[in-house]
């Protein structure tokens, strides 16, 4: 969609090219077109924002997204070259078939099994033409594959040489993606004394100069359990774990369609009453959920789905029946605006929007009630979904979302209903998921303590971050005391974040203007604000605008 000459962005991950152009038209239409298929009132939430319909455009079409090894694309390849380049090319047929990621798992166990005499060169040479290759813009023409590597837990000589070589490739290049993710587990490469303990400070080396890789704590409480090399993070924080009908993981499944909830809206309409809040809450679950069960159906009787069955990507897939292939997928009811409904909900003015470029001191007073009542809301949230899985028989998750369109599209249907003289009247965007507000003035490791606890109950996809004043280079202890932290905390997912500047001319990355190594001032912004790294002049309005809120957490570790 454009306006004025200029496109409209709802994501980051587009470029501005002929296909985008035309492929946004039609994505704009389809939705149109969805209003004679989609029941009137789940539409009408959508459009009122009140309840947001992701991937609205693929509802009778395709699923999210899936969790697959590389060897289910790469097959009987004869060698390590061939296996990449099979795989790289699956991922091209694959991305363009849902609308969602691709969880690789086991990344480095399962692509070490082609490698025969190669060196270490040889694979870092290949790991860097791989990501070259993702970063091609082979999504509908305009945007690069969502991609997600899931590595670390491989004990073998080769599994390490690869992971290794990827993260070595990472380090050499320019790269938003693929989305790394390296697995935390004790035992294996956590402590000093794990035989991949190396390979976990060369992932803190690479995070202290390229934000990537994040974390995923396999020793958490709630992914303990999980089978070593098939579970993992899909996208940009999707959890796909529990099933009802088959083991527990995220291989060869994925989420199916997910619906996000405007906290913000409830609370705006519940006069500063938490019963009418969770009255309210209750309602729009319930209605996610009728969407959800809709869009399943929908998707069963009429999706394109026939790759799944052919290359056997899908559990059950052998079986013909999209319904029961799909039932081992998940439908994710999501939220964002948590810290916002507090405010509304206790009329804290002074502490909502009113100093959104300042740092702002919140009480601990007012943190604790923040963390205690949100964790109310979102434990009984957790309550209703497990609720509907028990009373569908489907896989109901809850999930922390990305807000990365509806961050920036939530307040602007707010606005235009409550007006400018509401709470709300001045911001542009709202806080991500269960997040503390961007520019909470609180350390790294108050940060993890408040939003710890609410990874256990978000079952569907959660993630935390801290945020640094400037690029650690060459402080990866720092990088691994924050990770560390976190895991001891029980988070589920973790990032670290920072503004990372890289000069076009000669690949020079720092915190800069213009480039304190060749006087360049062509300067690449990458930031990361949904999970996923993109440049800054990519991203949507309401994450530009939170981007320009942040401020940096302080802590007792020093960048």
């Amino acid at each position: 969609m454009r306006k004025s000459g200029i496109i409209i962005r709802d994501l980051a991950n587009c470029e501005e090219n002929a296909s985008a152009v035309i492929m946004k038209k039609g994505a704009f239409q389809e939705k149109a077109d969805l209003a004679q298929i989609i029941p009137s009132d789940f539409y009408e939430m959508h459009e009122s924002g009140r309840v947001h319909i992701h991937d609205m455009e693929f509802y009778d079409t395709t699923y999210n997204c899936i969790g697959i090894l590389p060897s289910d694309l790469a097959k009987d390849a004869k060698d390590f070259h061939m296996a990449v380049n099979r795989l790289f090319c699956g991922i091209v047929e694959l991305t363009n078939r849902q609308s969602g990621g691709i969880g690789i798992l086991d990344f480095d166990g399962d692509l070490s099994r082609y490698i025969k005499d190669e060196d270490d060169n040889t694979l870092r040479q290949e790991m860097t033409d791989f990501c070259h290759a993702l970063n091609l813009p082979v999504r509908k023409g305009c945007e690069k594959a969502y991609v997600t590597i899931n590595f670390g837990l491989s004990v073998s000589e080769n599994g390490r040489r690869l992971a290794a070589a990827l993260l070595d490739a990472y380090k050499s290049g320019i790269f938003t993606f693929p989305n790394l993710v390296f697995t935390v587990k004790s035992g294996v490469n956590r402590d000093e004394k794990d035989v991949n303990y190396h390979i976990f400070c060369k992932a803190a080396e690479t995070t202290a100069l390229c934000m990537n890789p994040t974390y995923l704590n396999l020793d958490a409480d709630f992914n303990s359990d999980m089978a070593l090399g098939k579970f993992g993070i899909m996208g940009c924080r999707s959890r796909i774990a529990a099933n009802r009908f088959s083991d527990s993981g995220s291989l060869h499944r994925g989420n199916i369609a997910a619906a996000s909830i405007n906290l913000v809206q409830l609370a705006l309409e519940s006069e500063n009453s938490t019963e009418r809040f969770m009255t309210l809450l209750d309602t729009a679950m319930e209605n996610a959920k009728e969407q959800l069960i809709h869009r399943f159906d929908t998707l069963a009787a009429n999706g394109s789905l026939s790759h799944l069955k052919k290359d056997g990507l899908y559990l059950d897939a052998n079986l013909g029946d999209n319904a029961h292939m799909l039932r081992n997928g998940t439908l994710a009811i999501g939220f964002i605006g948590l810290w916002d409904s507090f405010c509304i909900l206790h009329d804290y003015r002074s502490l909502y929007c009113e100093n959104e470029s300042k740092s702002l001191n919140i009480p601990p007073e007012i943190l604790s009630e923040f963390k205690e009542e949100g964790l109310l809301i979102i434990r009984h949230m957790r309550e209703k979904t497990d609720g509907f899985s028990e009373e569908t028989n489907k896989n109901f998750s809850l999930l922390a979302s990305s807000g990365e369109g509806i961050s920036g599209f939530f307040p602007s249907k707010d606005k235009a209903k409550y007006g400018s003289s509401s709470m709300i009247g001045s911001t542009e965007y709202y806080t991500n998921s269960f997040h503390v507000p961007v520019n909470a003035n609180i350390s790294c490791f108050e940060k993890i303590n408040i939003e710890a606890p609410f990874h256990a109950l978000c079952n569907g996809g959660h993630i935390s971050y801290v945020e640094l004043s400037e690029a650690p280079m060459g402080n990866s202890e720092a990088i691994r005391e924050l990770v560390t932290y976190a895991c001891e905390k029980n988070i589920g997912y973790f990032g670290i974040n920072y503004p990372m500047d890289v000069c076009r001319g000669c690949g020079h990355k720092g915190t800069f203007d213009t480039c304190p190594c060749c006087g360049g001032s062509d300067i690449m912004r990458l930031r990361r604000v949904s999970g996923y790294l993109s440049e800054e002049n990519s991203m949507t309005s309401g994450k530009r605008s939170e981007l320009h809120s942040r401020f940096a957490n302080k802590g007792r570790v020093s960048f």
